[in-house]
């Protein structure tokens, strides 16, 4: 069971590699980094289609697990492309130290930055191939409250993008700050449906033989989100845009987990 578990991993990084080398080559033609962005999210769909067909006699539950993944798979895909190709050329401010690091041979480096894109997708899909090699047949309480809860965190993602997106469309001001919504309660409320959705899906594949690998999925994008390539780096970049007002929304505003709106004594 543990080498099915290893041969279906090596197969998911095996689809993910190809995938993300097919990415840098459109993100080299391009010239945009962000292209990494809207390859990472789409990867889900490709590769999760591909382990569960791989499985001679799948389960509901991996089939179910699929669907849940290639939903939260394709929204934030396809709302990452539109807002990349509105942009462009304009590049993710994200990605400006990343080019100012790497003068020579930067697109062999910016290689190495996708691939490690693509472990990191192979590595947030264990979940599913637990599911695969050790799924129940029949769909238990437990995975329809994961189900439900999974649900949720797309919509609730899908919301707080929305709110933002229509914040700026019908803002004057280009340095406005959204406070609409879950903006209102979270500084980065679709990080944090986004980790919930992780979370879905750990407690989904729990009970099961091995279940408890997929605890690594929320803990990882957990510590992406607020140590590396999320919070971070957005809000140097708003701190950097927005001054003041940016630091008065942070007195205001909880950093991760939607919770009430603070009163700010600082003039």
């Amino acid at each position: 069971m543990g080498t099915s578990i290893l041969l279906l991993f090596c197969v998911g990084l095996s689809i993910t590699a190809g995938w993300m080398v097919f990415a840098w080559v459109i993100a080299r033609l391009l010239n945009n980094l962000s292209i990494v962005d809207a390859a990472w999210a789409m990867a889900f769909l490709p590769t999760s289609f591909f382990l569960v067909l791989f499985d001679s006699d799948p389960t509901f539950s991996s089939y179910l697990l699929t669907v849940l993944m290639v939903c939260w798979s394709l929204r934030l895909s396809v709302h990452i492309s539109f807002r990349i190709f509105k942009h462009h050329p304009q590049e993710d401010p994200r990605y400006r130290p990343l080019r100012q690091m790497f003068s020579k041979n930067e697109w062999l480096i910016y290689l190495v930055f996708f691939q490690l894109q693509g472990f990191v997708v192979a590595l947030l899909l264990l979940p599913l191939i637990v599911t695969i090699v050790c799924g129940p047949r029949e769909l238990s309480l437990f995975q329809f409250l994961a189900t439900t809860l999974a649900f949720l965190s797309i919509g609730g993602e899908w919301l707080a993008d929305w709110q933002l997106s229509n914040f700026k469309s019908k803002s004057n001001e280009p340095k406005a700050i959204c406070k609409n919504g879950l903006w209102a309660w979270s500084r980065h409320p679709n990080y944090f449906f986004e980790w919930l959705f992780w979370v879905s899906v750990s407690l989904y594949v729990l009970p099961m033989h091995y279940g408890w690998i997929g605890l690594a999925a929320p803990a990882m994008m957990l510590w992406f989100l607020l140590r590396l390539t999320g919070i971070p780096a957005t809000e140097a970049y708003m701190l950097e845009t927005r001054g003041e007002a940016f630091k008065q929304y942070c007195r205001e505003t909880s950093p991760f987990i939607p919770l009430p709106p603070r009163v700010s004594t600082v003039e």
